[in-house]
C-alpha cells in the first residue's frame, strides 16, 4: 500500500463514518449547491484494486463522489479507469459494477480498461473522453491522489482536465451501505499480477507515467 492511499485510509476513518440510511439505494441529505458550479460532459474515477469480496474503503470514497456529482447534476457522465493490476478483477469493470447498482445509469458510465497507474488513468481516460466528444472533464478523486500523484503530470501532459477533490463533508451525509453486486464478469481471463509482470524499476517507471503509450 502505497503512501497515499495510507493517508486515504486515514481520512476516511475519521471524517467519513460509515452511515447506513436506509435499504433503497444510495441516497444523500439535500445539500445546497452554487448554482455557478460547473457541470461538466465527464469525470474520470480513478481504480483501486479490488479482491472481490467487498469495495474497500478509497472506491467507496471515489464513488460516493462521482455518485455525488452525477445525482447534483455536476457530471452528467462517468469514465472509471482501470486495469487488473494486483488482483485478477479489472478494476473499471469492477467499479463500472458498482456504479450502476448505485443508481448510475449503464448508458452513462464509460469504461477504460488498460490503465495500470494513476498517470495511465488519467491520460487513456481523456483518449474516451475525445472519442466520445466530452470537452469539460474532470478528474474526480480524493485531494492526496490528485496532489502527490496527478498535478504535476496533468501540468506537465497539458491536459485539458479540470481537478474536481472529494468533499468529505458532502459524502458523509451519504449512505454508505454497500450495494449488492456479482462481479464475476469483472475478471479478466489470464491476469497476471503486475508484480510477476514487472520488475520494481520497471513498475516504479509506470507510476512516472513511462510505460504510456501515445
Amino acid at each position: 500500500m502505497t503512501k497515499a492511499n495510507i493517508f486515504t485510509y486515514l481520512l476516511l476513518l475519521f471524517f467519513v463514518p460509515n452511515i447506513v440510511k436506509g435499504s433503497d439505494g444510495l441516497t444523500h441529505k439535500n445539500v445546497r449547491l452554487n448554482t455557478n458550479e460547473t457541470v461538466y460532459d465527464a469525470i474520470i474515477i480513478p481504480g483501486y484494486p479490488c479482491d472481490g469480496i467487498s469495495w474497500n474503503l478509497t472506491v467507496k470514497m471515489r464513488l460516493l463522489w462521482a455518485k455525488y456529482l452525477f445525482d447534483n447534476g455536476l457530471a452528467k457522465n462517468i469514465i472509471v479507469s482501470g486495469s487488473s493490476v494486483y488482483t485478477e478483477y479489472n478494476e473499471a469493470k469492477v467499479m463500472a459494477i458498482y456504479a450502476e447498482a448505485m443508481g448510475i445509469p449503464r448508458e452513462n458510465i464509460f469504461k477504460e480498461t488498460e490503465a495500470e497507474h494513476s498517470k495511465e488513468n488519467v491520460y487513456y481516460s481523456m483518449n474516451v473522453a475525445k472519442k466520445h466528444g466530452f470537452k469539460k472533464v474532470a478528474v474526480a478523486t480524493d485531494r492526496i491522489q490528485l496532489t502527490f500523484l496527478l498535478r504535476h503530470f496533468m501540468k506537465q501532459e497539458k491536459l485539458n482536465v479540470d481537478k474536481l477533490p472529494v468533499k468529505l463533508n458532502l459524502i458523509r451525509s451519504m449512505d454508505h451501505k454497500e450495494p449488492s453486486v456479482n462481479l464475476a464478469s469483472a475478471i479478466d481471463i489470464g491476469f497476471v499480477s503486475v508484480k510477476n509482470r514487472e520488475t520494481v524499476i520497471e513498475r516504479l517507471r509506470g507510476t512516472r507515467g513511462k510505460h504510456i503509450e501515445r
